[in-house]
């Protein structure tokens, strides 16, 4: 097996032509490479509070989570997802969330202590951050036309993020053109948003601006 790097014009206008080929390693198997544990959002934090643990969540630089429809069914409202939101805020880690990863800010009502107990405080510590999401009206012209569609069935969404967002207590905004990128940084809340996948280039860097900040200022300290 052939691995390759590649380095990508980022002129290119999204064809993403080859630019030259950075390195080459041939010869590498499946079996050779290491085994990686992924591990749960419920056993980090219990990795995380476990006093024995190396493990921190402090260590991360940030926390990136992509977007997709996934995220509407394991994010939303999800009391672990809301414990994983606070533990990061509450040791200053950087939340990057891109196009549908938003929608787990609706879990941050929630709390989860040690013993799996779950508690609800709708005045928490992330309501009304500002943040940016993929908007209703691109879901339906999404719906409308991208999709496969089964005869005389519609394809439908259980809900729209930037509705729920706003319901739950959230400051979002969004652009009449979807092909509008726009990136919301929160200082105060510590979450950075992009409004879908053609916003990452502009979320990445402004990612990298945050964490190098950061480290700049830890360095001076």
């Amino acid at each position: 097996m052939a691995v390759r790097a590649y380095d990508i014009d980022p002129a290119d206008d999204g064809q993403q032509k080859v630019r030259k080929v950075v390195g080459i390693r041939v010869g590498v198997s499946l079996e050779a490479l290491p085994e990686h544990k992924w591990y749960s959002i419920e056993e980090l934090l219990a990795r995380h509070r476990d006093a024995a643990d190396d493990f921190s969540l402090a260590g991360f630089d940030f926390m990136h989570a992509p977007g997709g429809h996934a995220p509407m069914i394991d994010f939303h409202d999800n009391p672990l997802v809301g414990e994983l939101l606070h533990q990061l805020r509450e040791n200053d880690v950087p939340i990057s969330l891109i196009c549908h990863a938003p929608v787990a800010m609706t879990a941050a009502k929630y709390r989860v202590d040690a013993d799996g107990k779950v508690s609800i405080n709708e005045d928490h510590a992330f309501k009304g951050a500002h943040i940016t999401t993929v908007p209703e009206h691109g879901e339906l012209q999404i719906l409308d036309g991208g999709y496969p569609k089964i005869p005389g069935e519609e394809t439908r969404l259980a809900f729209f993020v930037d509705v729920a967002l706003n319901d739950a207590g959230y400051k979002v905004d969004v652009t009449e053109n979807m092909a509008e990128v726009l990136v919301i940084w929160d200082d105060t809340h510590g979450v950075l948003t992009g409004n879908g996948p053609h916003a990452v280039d502009e979320q990445t860097a402004r990612l990298n601006e945050i964490v190098q900040s950061r480290k700049n200022a830890a360095a001076r300290a």
